[in-house]
């Protein structure tokens, strides 16, 4: 069995994209999940869907 190699780097690149995302829009989610209504763009960086190999 071959084990899998992580690049750290990309993962961390990967992730900087979230969190950068987030640090401008997270009160105006906030406002809006205590509003019981979604009117602006941020599911896919508040709630990032991980993607990962099926072999």
């Amino acid at each position: 069995m071959q084990s899998a190699k992580i690049d750290f780097n990309m993962d961390n690149r990967i992730l900087d994209r979230f969190v950068v995302a987030q640090e401008n829009k997270y009160k105006q989610v906030v406002r809006e999940l205590k509003a019981g209504h979604k009117t602006s763009h941020w599911i896919w960086y508040i709630f990032p869907q991980l993607i990962h190999e099926q072999n």
